[in-house]
């Protein structure tokens, strides 16, 4: 139900081109997928990490849509983890607030 978020840029947000220096979207990561562009579950995961973080660097602490993200971020790891690949192989991870 909170998937809205990470299905365009957000054009509304001004300051959003000021914090995300690297954009991707679900639509540019479903893309990737049926193209085939993604070598490696880290390449799929990264991208996928990178779509969590931006949206957490976009929104304010204390928005619904951060708070969502977060626990987006949680759920994430976890499931990176049942795949057997260490967070810090990823090399996106993000702290705010």
């Amino acid at each position: 139900s909170d998937g809205w978020l990470f299905r365009s840029r957000p054009h509304a947000a001004p300051k959003y081109s000021k914090v995300v220096k690297q954009y991707v979207d679900l639509g540019r990561l479903v893309t990737n997928l049926n193209e085939g562009k993604y070598a490696t579950n880290i390449e799929f995961f990264r991208d996928v990490l990178l779509i969590i973080n931006n949206a957490i660097f976009s929104n304010n602490c204390d928005s619904h849509e951060y708070k969502a993200c977060q626990s987006l971020s949680v759920y994430f790891e976890e499931l990176v983890g049942e795949c057997d690949i260490n967070m810090r192989q990823l090399s996106v991870r993000a702290k705010r607030c």
